[in-house]
C-alpha cells in the first residue's frame, strides 16, 4: 500500500518479462511443436533431413525484447485516449523511451560483460576444438578412485585453473 499503485513503465516491464520467460519456455518443446519450430516450418527453414532448422534462439528473444525497450514511451500513450482529453498545454509532447542509449551506456558495466564474453568465448572455443573432451579423457585413471580423491583432484585443478583465468 506504501508504493501506491503500479505506474505504466513497471507493468510493461512486469509484461516484457512475462513474455520474455514465456518464450524461453515454449521456443522448443519435447512432443509438442514450439514457437521457433512453428517459425521455421512457416518459412520453409529446414536441414537436409527435412526437420525444421530452428534458428532463433533464445539470444534472439532477449535482444527483440530489448529492442523494443528502446521504441516504448515512458508515458503511457493511451492516457486520455478513451476520454479525448488533450494533453497538459494542449499539444502532444514526444516521450521519453523505457530506456536510452545514454542509460546503457553510462549504466552498463563493460568490465563484466567483457570478462562474461570472453569466458562464453574460451568455452565455446574449448568444445568446439575438442580440448574439453580431451581434458576429460586425461583423467580417466580417476574412473575407479572414491569420490573424495574425486573432489580432492577436482578441486585443486579449480584452485590451479582460476589462479590463471582470474589474471
Amino acid at each position: 500500500n506504501k508504493l501506491g499503485s503500479f505506474r505504466f513503465p513497471e507493468i510493461v516491464l512486469i509484461v516484457m518479462s512475462g513474455l520474455l520467460v514465456s518464450l524461453w519456455l515454449f521456443r522448443k518443446l519435447e512432443n509438442v511443436e514450439g514457437w521457433a519450430e512453428a517459425h521455421a516450418r512457416t518459412f520453409n527453414v529446414t536441414t537436409s533431413s527435412g526437420k525444421p532448422k530452428i534458428y532463433l534462439e533464445d539470444a534472439w528473444v532477449v535482444v527483440t525484447l530489448s529492442l523494443f525497450l528502446f521504441i516504448i514511451p515512458l508515458d503511457n500513450p493511451f492516457k486520455g485516449v478513451l476520454s479525448h482529453t488533450p494533453p497538459t498545454g494542449g499539444r502532444f509532447i514526444r516521450s521519453r523511451r523505457l530506456l536510452d542509449i545514454d542509460t546503457v551506456m553510462k549504466r552498463t558495466p563493460w568490465d563484466v560483460l567483457f570478462i562474461l564474453g570472453g569466458g562464453y568465448a574460451i568455452a565455446a572455443g574449448c568444445k568446439d576444438s575438442g580440448l574439453s573432451s580431451w581434458i576429460g579423457d586425461q583423467f580417466d585413471f580417476l574412473h575407479n578412485s572414491s569420490r573424495v580423491i574425486i573432489a580432492l583432484v577436482v578441486s585443486l585443478l579449480v584452485a590451479i585453473l582460476t589462479e590463471f583465468a582470474s589474471n
